[in-house]
């Protein structure tokens, strides 16, 4: 088994551990969901597309961020930077465009 390190080499790519971090934040995200505090929405197909539609945004701007820095500083500050900065701004554009989606941004 290999495993992934974020030792100063150009070519460290953490995408797996970013997509690993974003779908454990959404599954975290969905088990708080509603006070229910569980995993019974992972028996319905359709929460899983919009497990997805969350997970997704929040590894793209992990990745962006990471992309964008690791150039600039020092790949384990830029890996924590862009994790936690993903996270961040994925969750909001998430909400953010579905509040835009909703009845009562439409007029």
């Amino acid at each position: 088994m290999h495993a992934i390190s974020l030792s100063n080499h150009k070519s460290a790519n953490p995408t797996l551990l970013f997509f690993l971090f974003a779908a454990l934040f959404t599954a975290f995200l969905f088990f708080i969901d509603e006070g229910l505090y569980s995993f019974k929405w992972m028996a319905e197909p359709g929460a899983w597309f919009v497990f997805f539609i969350y997970t997704l945004p929040i590894f793209f701007a992990q990745w962006a961020f990471f992309k964008y820095l690791k150039k600039r500083i020092s790949l384990k500050i830029a890996f924590i930077v862009s994790s936690i900065s993903g996270l961040i701004l994925g969750t909001t554009l998430v909400i953010f465009l579905f509040l835009l989606a909703s009845p009562f941004f439409q007029g």
